[in-house]
């Protein structure tokens, strides 16, 4: 009787081990297959990027763009491997600081964000430099 009671305990932990390697087995492959699909949409998420960073130079050189925007991303030196940007025009009234406008998570992304609103601030001030002049030339 305590035998048999103990073969039937024995079995039914030898079953539910088989069931959780059956379970790892067939687990695994499948996570192993939305990471692989999770980094092929990352880098095509990055190509995108890419593409779009060099459609909005529009023929300059990123390094000039760089020079002459006033926002600047730096390294965050905190074990973080993300950007900050900031907006050298404006500074804080006591301290000779830029201010601090955004977080981005990497280098492509910190050019992207700096070209994008640097583009969009040129466009603006020839929109207005044109408004004034009393020019209708298309941009």
């Amino acid at each position: 009787m305590l035998f048999e009671l103990f073969v039937k305990v024995l079995a039914n932990i030898l079953v539910a081990v088989l069931i959780g390697i059956l379970a790892i087995i067939l687990v695994l492959p499948v996570l192993g297959i939305f990471t692989w699909f999770d980094r092929l949409k990352k880098k095509r998420k990055a190509r995108q990027k890419k593409r779009a960073l060099e459609s909005m130079l529009s023929g300059r050189s990123l390094e000039t763009v760089l020079e002459k925007s006033p926002y600047k991303h730096i390294l965050l030196f905190q074990g973080d491997n993300s950007y900050r940007i900031y907006d050298n025009r404006n500074r804080y009234d006591n301290q000779n600081k830029p201010i601090f406008i955004d977080k981005v998570a990497n280098t492509l992304d910190a050019h992207l964000w700096i070209v994008e609103r640097y583009s969009s601030e040129q466009t603006e001030v020839v929109k207005r430099t044109r408004k004034k002049s009393g020019s209708s030339r298309p941009l």
